[in-house]
């Protein structure tokens, strides 16, 4: 299992961001103890940038095939499921 630093900013275009100082966290179920890093409620300037780049991509998605597309998403899928718990 790959163990990836969690940083709790956001992800837009390969390039973090935390515009915003207010926090959210994940709990642990099993021992109710909020879990670390918080994770930075998202901007409306994040917002609008993460909006701008899946416009600027969809073209490009949009015309690919569907087995060109269910590639690209099987391979993300595979990624996220290497990454383990």
């Amino acid at each position: 299992m790959m163990n990836l630093p969690l940083f709790g900013s956001q992800l837009i275009g390969f390039k973090t961001s935390r515009d915003n100082e207010e926090f959210i966290y994940g709990v642990d179920p099993t021992t109710g103890k909020e879990l670390q890093p918080g994770f930075a409620i998202a901007s409306h300037g994040e917002v609008d940038r993460a909006v701008l780049r899946a416009e600027g991509a969809f073209p490009v998605y949009s015309r690919m095939s569907g087995a060109m597309r269910g590639r690209f998403l099987r391979r993300i899928a595979e990624e996220l499921e290497a990454l383990g718990d």
